[in-house]
């Protein structure tokens, strides 16, 4: 049974949470920045018309490689089984960043449309970072809760 109050599930409807929410706000920019992608291209194809909005150079250029960083890595601490000490962290932050370069590496070739920048790696770097700390956070403040009972 799911309970908000057992620590271990509330920790992973929390993670749950850290890499949903970013995916889908990633996805409302990219839907609404004006410019031509494949996201925008497939919403408009089967009638979707979205209103573009004007963001910020800073929002436009890394705000989706940030969101989808730190949904990268929360999603990946998803998956491991009562493991959010530092060694799992670290793991998860080194298997997110390989994963992150290798999204990014492959903008080089033609057949991936897109503009390899190292400066998403680096913004990439930084969100799973804080996902991974954001989780040490969350999981030590609630580390000493009673579990639930059935």
């Amino acid at each position: 049974m799911f309970c908000f109050r057992c620590g271990t599930n509330r920790l992973q409807a929390f993670l749950f949470l850290n890499m949903t929410i970013p995916l889908i706000l990633g996805l409302l920019i990219y839907l609404t920045a004006g410019s031509q992608t494949y996201i925008s291209s497939f919403a408009s194809k089967i009638g979707i018309a979205v209103k573009s909005i004007d963001y910020p150079g800073m929002i436009r250029a890394h705000g989706c490689d940030l969101l989808w960083g730190y949904s990268l890595s929360s999603g990946l601490q998803l998956f491991i089984k009562n493991g959010y000490g530092l060694p799992d962290l670290l793991k998860v932050i080194t298997v997110a960043s390989l994963v992150a370069l290798a999204m990014e590496s492959i903008q080089v070739f033609s057949f991936v449309s897109g503009t390899f920048d190292v400066k998403d790696i680096i913004v990439e770097f930084c969100a799973i970072c804080a996902a991974a700390l954001v989780t040490k956070i969350y999981t030590g403040r609630h580390q000493n809760e009673k579990r639930c009972t059935e």
